[in-house]
């Protein structure tokens, strides 16, 4: 990761820690190559369309900023949306913009950010954008008026 956004997970994981979550960082910057792989065995798994949902093509991937990480806890080791009904992630909705970070891809937005919901999906935006983004349950997309 960046070194401003792994500084923050760094924060986000100790404060975590201390409340009783242990968070797991599962995937952070994936080069291009990575995120390729990645993205053709999703599309080879489960089709295009169904890869698209979750999975960035090569080239446009957070996770190729630097600034995104998939990150799950000890009380759910799953990439998949159970990771929503955890206190992991009730502490995290609560405390991720303290530290810069926002949860990516709400389920309330789909339709805004085009991928399915992804409650392990948080990205770095810096504290102010993201306590504004989180506290208004605002995209970056919206945050940014990127909107179509």
């Amino acid at each position: 990761m960046r070194a401003n956004a792994a500084n923050a997970a760094e924060g986000l994981f100790s404060a975590a820690k201390t409340d009783g979550i242990t968070l797991l960082g599962v995937s952070c910057y994936r080069p291009y190559s990575y995120q390729e792989e990645v993205y053709t065995a999703k599309v080879k798994k489960d089709g295009k369309t169904e890869a698209d949902k979750y999975v960035a093509e090569p080239g446009s991937s957070e996770h190729q900023s630097g600034l995104a990480m998939d990150l799950l806890s000890t009380e759910y080791t799953d990439l998949d949306d159970g990771f929503a009904k955890t206190k992991a992630y009730e502490w995290l909705k609560q405390n991720c913009a303290k530290y810069g970070f926002i949860i990516r891809y709400p389920k309330e937005k789909i339709s805004i950010t085009k991928y399915d919901f992804e409650p392990w999906h948080i990205r770095y935006v810096g504290t102010a954008a993201a306590q504004d983004i989180m506290q208004k349950g605002l995209t970056l997309e919206e945050y940014l008026g990127i909107t179509d």
